[in-house]
């Protein structure tokens, strides 16, 4: 195990299992680099919303072109 030290505060946000409606249960973990005094995260107070099927077919479609270059 390795251990880092930060000089700024990183922002630890644990977002899995059912409270994260993950379809295939993994761990997910976000590190956000913060510096001290600074504004709150939007992302603390986010609220899942049903995606667009049709938007997300398109990014997945992008994601998936990219890979095969």
């Amino acid at each position: 195990m390795t251990f880092v030290a930060f000089k700024n505060p990183v922002f630890r946000l644990k977002n899995d299992q059912k409270g994260a409606n993950q379809v295939v249960m993994h761990y997910h973990l976000h590190l956000v680099p913060r510096e001290r005094g600074g504004p709150p995260l939007p992302i603390t107070n986010w609220e899942p919303k049903p995606a667009n099927m049709t938007d997300l077919q398109a990014t997945a479609a992008k994601i998936t072109a990219a890979l095969h270059c």
